[in-house]
């Protein structure tokens, strides 16, 4: 009994130290067919446990979201990557898998570019596409 009346109070202080801290909370919004639209980012001093949750965070827009379609995805390792209008200059595109290594990237011309990435396993990965007017990333699952 000694030790559990040592140990609530001092769980409780801890608890209360780590909510006094700095937190970046950040949160995703993805389209039907999984593709990240939108993502919240907020970083502040948090001191009450109701305040993690608040709606408070500004949500920012990725730009050029109707310039690029990605699909089938989950794949099975081919992508297609289409452009509404014909890019004025190359773009690049980097894959990341879900620990932020990078596992391939290159450069695509035209308005249909399709992407092989069967060599790789099965998982989440992440593509990011940049151009001077597009600035995307997508989320894709591979089976």
């Amino acid at each position: 009994m000694k030790i559990i009346r040592k140990i609530i109070p001092m769980m409780a202080i801890l608890l209360i130290a780590a909510f006094a801290q700095a937190q970046q909370i950040v949160n995703y919004d993805y389209d039907d067919t999984g593709n990240m639209t939108l993502r919240y980012v907020s970083t502040k001093k948090v001191t009450e446990v109701d305040s993690l949750f608040s709606e408070a965070n500004q949500p920012i827009n990725l730009e050029g979201e109707d310039l690029v379609k990605v699909y089938p995805n989950p794949t099975y390792g081919l992508i297609n990557v289409e452009f509404s209008e014909t890019p004025e200059n190359s773009i690049q595109y980097l894959l990341s898998d879900q620990n932020g290594r990078l596992v391939e990237k290159g450069e695509m011309r035209g308005l249909s570019n399709l992407l092989d990435i069967t060599r790789h396993g099965r998982g989440t990965y992440f593509l990011r596409i940049t151009a001077p007017e597009i600035s995307q990333l997508y989320k894709i699952i591979k089976q």
